[in-house]
């Protein structure tokens, strides 16, 4: 066995036992020798080795001087303590040919006087510096600022993870970011229209000359609008010049979007002046021009185009459109501008004003039409429009509203009999004619004037008119589809073909010719007793 061998063999009580008899052997050396042989024969630390050894061959066990012939030389026999408490040193040292290089600092060399002091400076400088380098990076610590130091553990901690935890904050950090983004977005968004903003009203008085920033800047400030760079690029998209802006008060609401705000500070303000105006049941659609314009609302040549060309979006317009009608047909919206109460700014244009109308004979009549009309309506041979035309004459003709029905019934009697009553005779459509022509209406029509050739005059052309000659309101048109048989002063129901009404508002209903003219005899006594009233 090797003496390296025998040495890892031995146990550590025994390594222990060694060097404590090692170092008992020194101190006892170095005890005896004097200080004057010290200094006069210095000693080589290392003992010295056979003469016959060679420098490549290892000694052997016989060959390696025990401890005790080992001499030493210290000049502070204090670090030997220091030595001596040591408990773990290194083992392969100690069993080496020479002592550990933890005691070659004892050594003291023949050519130092004080061999200490210059160890003592060596560590002091040595010390020093490595004061100052701790110096140094505790002041680097302590000058980085703490989050730099929390972002560069978490950075440090991130780069050396796993593949799943580097997927994971990467995604959350794109989330986070796009999540901000979006708010910032919408935000941006929500100042520019104002979707959602508080109500309150601001008064601001502003400079004459002031500049795009300038107001952007007093906007922001009074909490106009939330992002002034904004409203300065939303200024130079809309190519806004500053010469513009109207200097002086001006009232804002917080919940104004950019445009209305720009509009606020540049439109010259007008007043703006409503008025109430009443059409009644039965007006003409020049009665209802010559009201409006009356009024101060529009010229009669922009409402005729907008009656006739104006291409309207509602159901029954592209309905009448698809339908088709008479190239004879005066008006074509006349018998759709339903008779009510409206309001309207004097400024309105004709095109909306039509509209408004429109809208409502769509909400009273013409959203019951499929479920609750149409049926009727079609069982009965006729299209919307001969209702709307048929309700037009019902409307003009009855004095009374008690006679719409039975009104109705003697013009829906005779469109069943054909053959029989081709003709209509209605007087009301050619008062409608007249008034086309540019004559007035009157109340007793002459021989010549029930013979006037007109498309209109029901008396000389057979069938319903090309269009409406009024504009009915709900029970005309609701009589027009549900008809009702006339009732005699006997309360006796009659199959009447004829009527005839005195200027009181009497109706009389007959189911012949000569009983029609008898009522025609009655009604010119009555009108008689009338004028004398």
């Amino acid at each position: 066995m090797s003496e390296n061998e025998k040495n890892n063999s031995m146990s550590s009580d025994e390594l222990n036992r060694m060097l404590d008899e090692y170092i008992a052997s020194l101190e006892e050396r170095a005890r005896i020798v004097p200080q004057e042989e010290k200094e006069k024969d210095p000693v080589s630390p290392v003992a010295d080795v056979p003469a016959t050894a060679e420098p490549d061959r290892e000694p052997t066990p016989e060959e390696v001087p025990e401890p005790e012939s080992v001499t030493l030389h210290f000049s502070d026999i204090s670090s030997l303590d220091v030595i001596g408490n040591t408990q773990e040193l290194n083992i392969d040292n100690h069993l080496s040919d020479e002592p550990p290089s933890e005691l070659m600092e004892f050594n003291a060399a023949p050519d130092r006087e004080n061999p200490n002091e210059e160890n003592k400076d060596l560590n002091t400088d040595e010390n020093q510096a490595d004061l100052k380098n701790n110096d140094t990076d505790d002041d680097d610590e302590d000058r980085k600022p703490w989050y730099k130091s929390l972002f560069g553990k978490i950075g440090a901690f991130v780069w050396n993870s796993g593949f799943l935890i580097k997927a994971v904050v990467y995604v959350a950090v794109v989330l986070i970011i796009s999540a901000f983004l979006s708010y910032y977005v919408i935000s941006v968004g929500n100042d520019v229209f104002a979707f959602v903003k508080t109500n309150k009203e601001v008064t601001l008085n502003i400079p004459e000359g002031i500049t795009r920033k300038e107001l952007a800047f007093l906007l922001e400030k009074n909490d106009i609008i939330e992002y002034q760079w904004a409203f300065d690029l939303y200024l130079i998209y809309k190519d806004c010049d500053e010469e513009a802006f109207l200097s002086g008060e001006h009232t804002f609401d917080t919940h104004m979007n950019y445009s209305q705000i720009i509009s606020e500070l540049t439109e010259i303000k007008r007043e703006l002046v409503q008025i109430s105006i009443t059409i009644p049941e039965g007006y003409t659609v020049d009665q209802i021009i010559d009201l409006f314009v009356s009024n101060g609302i529009g010229t009669r040549e922009n409402f005729v185009e907008a009656i006739n060309e104006y291409p309207y979006q509602h159901e029954f317009v592209k309905e009448l459109e698809k339908l088709g009608y008479s190239k004879d047909r005066r008006y074509r919206l006349e018998g759709y501008l339903y008779p009510d109460t409206y309001y309207f700014y004097k400024d309105s244009a004709e095109y909306l004003v039509i509209n408004k109308l429109l809208n409502n004979f769509n909400n009273k009549f013409w959203i019951y039409y499929e479920s609750v009309f149409k049926e009727d309506i079609e069982k009965a041979g006729l299209t919307f429009d001969d209702i709307v035309t048929l309700a037009s004459m019902i409307q003009s003709e009855a004095k009374l509203e008690i006679d719409f029905e039975f009104i109705s019934y003697v013009f829906r009697n005779r469109l069943a009999h054909p053959q029989s009553f081709p003709k209509l005779e209605s007087d009301a459509t050619v008062q409608y004619a007249i008034i086309s022509r540019g004559g007035g209406r009157t109340e007793d029509l002459t021989a010549e004037q029930l013979m006037i050739d007109d498309p209109y005059n029901t008396r000389l052309y057979e069938g319903l008119p090309p269009g409406a000659i009024c504009n009915p309101g709900f029970d005309a048109l609701s009589a027009a589809i549900y008809p009702d048989m006339p009732l005699l002063d006997s309360e006796q129901t009659i199959n009447a073909f004829f009527f005839v009404s005195n200027k009181a508002g009497k109706t009389y209903y007959a189911e012949t010719l000569s009983g029609h003219n008898e009522n025609v005899k009655q009604v010119a006594k009555d009108n008689a007793a009338y004028d004398k009233d």
